[in-house]
């Protein structure tokens, strides 16, 4: 997906519709609107992932003056699923709530930009692992529905977070081993010290 050097404007009305698409009652439609705000973020470019990650859970906390409700209120699957006429839709409407509490898990966190610092590498530690645990579950209830391209593209692209995710947490783990290992210095020159005077 090539969307380097977009526009703010571009951005907010590509996402208004796929926002307004999500308000309506139809599960299949609402799944698709996340799946595309989800291929977005996995498929643009570092700077421009971080960017639309970012519009997303700014608008989020907005109200659309087009329909009166916030973006992406999540309160339209209810609707949805009280809609639903087959077992299918319900299945999918349990996936739906579960997709979109993963979605906007991995658009908060890739909103963030650059590495820890050693003295927040815990807490972004945790957070990394609740988003890795958050996936491994809603791949859990993927597989229990059968014959849905959609879901499968949204497993292939869970699959591909938890990876990149997996990653991350190497890279945390080093920090805070790092960081522990310069810690346990500084306490062993103090000790020195204090043995000298």
């Amino acid at each position: 997906v090539e969307l380097e050097g977009e526009n703010p404007e571009v951005l907010v009305s590509a996402i208004g519709k796929l926002s307004r698409k999500f308000a309506e009652p139809n599960i299949f439609t609402q799944i698709k609107s996340l799946f595309s705000l989800h291929y977005v973020s996995s498929h643009a470019g570092a700077v421009m992932s971080q960017e639309w990650s970012k519009a997303v859970v700014s608008l989020a906390r907005e109200v659309d003056a087009k329909t009166g409700s916030r973006f992406f209120d999540l309160g339209a699957i209810d609707e949805a699923k009280g809609q639903a006429e087959s077992s299918l839709e319900l299945e999918l409407s349990a996936f739906e709530e579960e997709y979109a509490e993963y979605l906007f898990e991995v658009l908060k966190h890739r909103q963030l930009r650059g590495a820890p610092t050693s003295s927040g590498w815990a807490r972004a530690t945790a957070n990394a692992m609740k988003l890795w645990t958050d996936g491994k579950g809603l791949l859990s209830v993927a597989e229990q529905i059968d014959d849905s391209p959609l879901v499968a593209q949204i497993v292939d692209l869970v699959e591909n977070d938890l990876a990149t995710i997996e990653k991350q947490l190497l890279v945390l783990y080093e920090v805070g081993y790092l960081a522990l290992c310069r810690s346990a210095r500084r306490v062993r020159a103090t000790d020195r010290l204090a043995d000298r005077v």
